[in-house]
C-alpha cells in the first residue's frame, strides 16, 4: 500500500476494444483522534460519546474505543467506583495499522450529597441578642455542594462542604423552623435538606 501523502494517477488500457482510463486518487493520511465524552457526569446517569478524527483521511481511517471495537462508547448507570476506568479512542489507517494514534479519557463522576446534618453553637453576649451559629454540612458530595438557607442570616461563610448562618434569637418566632438545603455544584437534581426547631431562647430540636 501507499502512505506518502500525494495524488496518484493510474492508467489502464483495454486490448481489444482500445478504450484507455485514468483515475486519480489523492492518499491522504487522517488527523489526530478526537472524541465528545464529557469530563463530569452525574453519578447513575448514562453516557455516550463518540470517537473520530479531526479529520477522516483517504482512503477514510477505522476509529474505534479499544474493547468496543466501534466508534461509539456507551455506558448505562455509571458509578463513582468506574471513575478510574481508562478509556481509549484509536485512530487506525493503512496497512497493518501504519498509523495508530490514540488519546486517552476518565470520566469524573459528581456523587451527592447523601444526606445534610446540621450543628449548632450558642454565642451568649449576655444580652437579649444572643447569636445561634449553625453549621450545615454536605456528607458524602464531589465536586462540592451549594447550600441554601430558609432564613436571612446575619453572617454566612461557605466553603466545598459546609455552610455556616449566624442569626439573632431575640426576635425569632416561637418553634422556628430553619432548613438548610445543599445541592450538588455540578447537578442542582442531585439534593439534600436537613432542618432543626429553634425559639427565642435558642436550639430547641432537630430532625
Amino acid at each position: 500500500m501507499i502512505f506518502e501523502e500525494k495524488a496518484y494517477t493510474y492508467s489502464m488500457t483495454v486490448v481489444g476494444i482500445k478504450d484507455h482510463f485514468t483515475e486519480t486518487i489523492t492518499v491522504e493520511h487522517p488527523g489526530e483522534p478526537t472524541h465528545n465524552c464529557p469530563t463530569m457526569v452525574s453519578e447513575g446517569s448514562s453516557v455516550t460519546c463518540r470517537c473520530n478524527s479531526s479529520k477522516a483521511g483517504n482512503p477514510p481511517a477505522t476509529t474505534v474505543w479499544d474493547g468496543v471495537k466501534n466508534e461509539t462508547l456507551h455506558i448505562e448507570n455509571i458509578q463513582r467506583q468506574t471513575q478510574t476506568n481508562v478509556y481509549t479512542c484509536r485512530v487506525v489507517w493503512g496497512s497493518n495499522g501504519w498509523i495508530n494514534r490514540s488519546t486517552l479519557h476518565t470520566f469524573d463522576i459528581a456523587y451527592g450529597p447523601s444526606s445534610v446534618r446540621i450543628d449548632y453553637i450558642i454565642d451568649d453576649t449576655g444580652n437579649e441578642r444572643d447569636m445561634l451559629r449553625l453549621m450545615c454540612t454536605a456528607v458524602d458530595v464531589h465536586p462540592s455542594a451549594i447550600f441554601r438557607w430558609n432564613i436571612t442570616c446575619d453572617t454566612q461563610t461557605h466553603y466545598s462542604n459546609t455552610s455556616t448562618c449566624a442569626f439573632s434569637t431575640a426576635n425569632l418566632s416561637p418553634e422556628t423552623v430553619v432548613t438548610c438545603t445543599a445541592s450538588n455544584n455540578f447537578s442542582s437534581d442531585m439534593s439534600s435538606y436537613s432542618f432543626i426547631v429553634v425559639n427565642g431562647t435558642g436550639f430547641k430540636g432537630k430532625n
